[in-house]
């Protein structure tokens, strides 16, 4: 089984003439976020950050997406960091979206006790609507979904679930 690297540093690059916007560090799939906040969710109002407002003048001109490139890959953060940074001194701030140099952020941030109870009372009382309680309760089926497949490896038999041979219907699952 391939091990995927824990971190990289990316570009989304203009799809109308090729010139990289914005420079990031991520893991997962971090970069992939931009379009889906600035664009299909619209999460940032126009005017203030410059990032939204370029992914947004580009999808007015009938694109669906940004290009993706990552320039680096690798288990260490610090490495990650160093590279976001240089990239972008390398092709200059003034022709990225980027609100910094790079090398900062919240990862690794633990919250306060004081922090956590000022969220958690902010929140208190507050209903999600019908959709949004759709959404979560998809979003938790496939991350039960997920987990089912890597509990159970389908070149190793020996990891699947034993049976007695007992069918298991609708009634006998309460």
């Amino acid at each position: 089984m391939k091990v995927l690297p824990k971190f990289y540093v990316y570009a989304l690059i203009d799809p109308r003439n090729g010139d990289t916007i914005y420079v990031g560090k991520g893991k997962v799939r971090r970069m992939y976020k931009h379009w889906r906040k600035h664009v299909l969710r619209n999460e940032t109002k126009p005017g203030s950050n410059k990032l939204g407002d370029k992914l947004r003048k580009i999808a007015s001109e009938g694109y669906t997406d940004v290009l993706y490139e990552k320039l680096w890959e690798g288990d260490d953060e610090q490495m990650a960091f160093w590279f976001e940074i240089s990239a972008i001194a390398i092709i200059g701030r003034d022709k990225l979206c980027n609100a910094t140099n790079g090398g900062d952020g919240i990862s690794g941030l633990i919250f306060s006790d004081d922090s956590r109870l000022k969220m958690s009372e902010s929140r208190m009382g507050k209903k999600h609507s019908a959709e949004a309680r759709q959404r979560m309760s998809a979003a938790h089926a496939r991350r039960k979904l997920k987990t089912f497949f890597k509990i159970f490896s389908f070149e190793d038999r020996s990891t699947w679930p034993q049976f007695d041979g007992a069918k298991l219907g609708i009634s006998h699952r309460t």
